[in-house]
């Protein structure tokens, strides 16, 4: 048996060129499926094929790159320059509507967006790309989050260019009155980027295109709620400090201290009268004296509320945030015991020193051990709990990582068409083998490429890196000529198939 990593024989049972021409078209459109734009265009222009039969891909690449002028010049190639008035006819002609709307052409926006209702199952998906699309150039916000969110959700689309488009829109669609809620939708939007393989920390790449968007849209609170979100879960990553950095907003510290010490003052001097004055003034100044003026109200609070985070491992997407938790309880009364015995030991020690103790000194005596020590405790219940449920987090994280190597075992040919990131590291690593042969040196907008091959199946896979630069992208493309010649037997089907 030839070693694991040992190179696949190149056969040729049928032309090169013709065999080549198939190979680079099926990951073309392996690359276009997962919006890989410039590597499909790339790919699709060095398989060589006629140009009628890529120009109905290449002008969907064309609309997606933001170019719909291109895309209706590619369009013409094909005869159509004009959508027939009964309606269209082909899934083209619903691009060259796209195309027209997008170019500022509103009566074909209300032409398309009437077509919704009457679009066959199978193109559902790309007639959400076109709306989209066509919807962000019009300015309809809202009917581009619809869709986009569409894809995302109902389809399941999870390429960096729909995810980032679709959190972007969520994000900015939070609620503008309860803190809670838009903590909760930021949070789920967290979620979802650190659920996406790779993840935040091992390819920024997403994350950075949905913040980019937020700002595009002028919703930079936004971006600066996200990334604090996303870094509060991460491990330490330049990339994403970098990106928080972009979006941090200028905090204000007095605003936040000068109205405590005020309060605490006002409690030595005048006890329970005094409290309540200074929790008043706190009040009263926290909507005039803004600590974060770049910041609405409920943003400012859903910022201070990323700051002070629990994230509850079993509950993230519940927000969590806001639960009381036993630990938290059990370390503030232990507090308000110990400020108790405090009380009594300074008040005994203070009598025996000082037998005629002044009123000031006195309620400093009871008052500060009662409000500071209980306060103490429930701080270090908080960091307590929040670096356990990090360290939960990241745990899962990890067992998620060795399930996806432990995963890559298995021949998924059959399933897939493209992976990215991790999934794609461990399937070259322990799956697949490289393929030598002049007709395998593949051009691919300039990133390094190396061609794969599945022992069992045959099925030939382009190794290269997705757009970010710094993640795997493996494509699926066509089986060699010959590959089940010498193909492993398959065990255990018992005369069943």
């Amino acid at each position: 048996m030839p070693d694991a990593r040992e190179p696949l024989p190149t056969v040729r049972a049928t032309p090169p060129t013709a065999d080549r021409a198939r190979l680079l078209a099926s990951w073309a459109l392996a690359a276009d499926a997962i919006d890989e734009l410039e590597l499909a265009a790339a790919l699709m222009d060095e398989a060589g094929l006629p140009a009628t039969e890529t120009a109905s891909r290449r002008a969907g690449i064309a609309y997606l790159r933001g170019t719909p002028q291109e895309t209706v010049r590619i369009l013409g190639e094909l005869g159509m320059t004009a959508v027939p008035a009964e309606g269209p006819q082909r899934i083209e002609h619903v691009l060259l509507l796209g195309a027209q709307a997008a170019t500022g052409d509103h009566p074909a926006f209300a032409r398309l967006v009437a077509l919704g209702g009457s679009i066959p199952a199978e193109h559902r998906a790309w007639f959400l790309y076109v709306l989209a699309v066509a919807a962000e150039r019009c300015g309809r916000l809202e009917i581009a989050d619809d869709a986009w969110r569409s894809l995302a959700v109902d389809v399941g689309v999870s390429s960096s260019l729909v995810l980032s488009r679709f959190l972007s829109g969520w994000v900015a669609g939070r609620d503008t009155r309860d803190a809670d809620r838009a903590m909760s939708q930021v949070l789920q939007a967290a979620q979802a980027l650190r659920s996406a393989s790779p993840r935040p920390w091992q390819d920024a790449s997403t994350m950075r295109r949905t913040v980019e968007a937020l700002d595009l849209r002028g919703d930079s609170a936004g971006a600066a709620l996200l990334t604090a979100a996303v870094g509060r879960t991460s491990p330490p990553d330049p990339r994403l400090a970098e990106l928080a950095a972009c979006y941090r907003p200028e905090v204000r510290r007095a605003p936040v201290v000068v109205p405590v010490v005020v309060a605490a003052v006002a409690t030595l001097v005048a006890a329970v009268p005094g409290l309540a004055a200074g929790v008043a003034l706190v009040i009263m100044l926290r909507s005039r004296w803004r600590a974060v003026p770049s910041l609405s109200m409920t943003d400012e609070r859903v910022w201070f509320g990323l700051g002070a985070m629990r994230f509850d491992a079993r509950k993230v997407q519940e927000g969590a945030s806001q639960q009381v938790r036993s630990l938290v309880v059990v370390l503030v009364l232990g507090g308000a015991l110990l400020a108790v015995l405090a009380s009594v030991g300074l008040w005994s020690a203070a009598q025996e020193v000082w037998p005629d103790v002044p009123l000031l000194v006195q309620v400093a005596i009871w008052l500060v051990p009662v409000v500071v020590l209980p306060a103490v405790g429930g701080a270090l219940g908080q960091w307590l709990l929040r670096d356990a449920d990090l360290r939960a987090l990241r745990r899962r994280d990890a067992e998620h990582d060795r399930q996806i190597v432990a995963e890559a075992r298995r021949c998924a040919c059959w399933e897939v068409a493209s992976l990215i990131g991790p999934r794609a590291d461990a399937y070259v690593a322990v799956h697949l083998r490289p393929v030598s042969g002049p007709d395998m040196e593949v051009s691919t907008a300039g990133r390094a490429a190396t061609v794969f091959a599945c022992p069992l199946s045959g099925v030939r896979w382009l190794a290269t890196t997705a757009e970010s630069g710094v993640s795997t992208l493996l494509l699926r493309g066509t089986a060699a000529p010959s590959a089940f010649d010498g193909a492993q037997q398959p065990i255990g089907t018992g005369g069943y198939l």
